[in-house]
């Protein structure tokens, strides 16, 4: 199902014409959810899927690629700086403080250290 979704993005972003561009990121995002639910309500993964779709459509060129490219980008990073930023907004509970510390500390190295390691490799 992921590789029917990310072989059929090009064609109807090619045929889309929507009047403003700042569309094309929304209808990326529509299309993309609607593809991890449809998989997930049919019994597969939905991870998985979006990945695969997420290959098929990149080895095509269609319009506003760039810009999708872009935004889909700039998003990811968004997502990877909130979950890595979220261990350490928690350890400041109250009943934790023996504890901070040290969760700080190791959230810390985990985004300074494996962040790029794991973008970069």
């Amino acid at each position: 199902m992921g590789y029917l979704f990310g072989f059929l993005l090009p064609h109807v972003l090619n045929r889309l014409h929507l009047g403003y561009y700042g569309l094309y990121p929304v209808f990326s995002i529509a299309w993309i959810l609607l593809l991890f639910g449809g998989t997930v309500m049919l019994g597969g993964n939905g991870f998985l899927a979006v990945y695969i779709a997420e290959i098929a459509a990149n080895s095509k060129e269609f319009t506003h690629k760039k810009n999708l490219v872009g935004f889909h980008d700039g998003l990811a990073w968004i997502m990877q700086i909130l979950g890595l930023s979220y261990p350490r907004i928690t350890c400041f509970s109250f009943r934790t403080t023996k504890y901070c510390m040290a969760k700080c500390g190791a959230c810390t190295m985990v985004s300074i250290y494996s962040t790029p390691f794991g973008c970069f490799f």
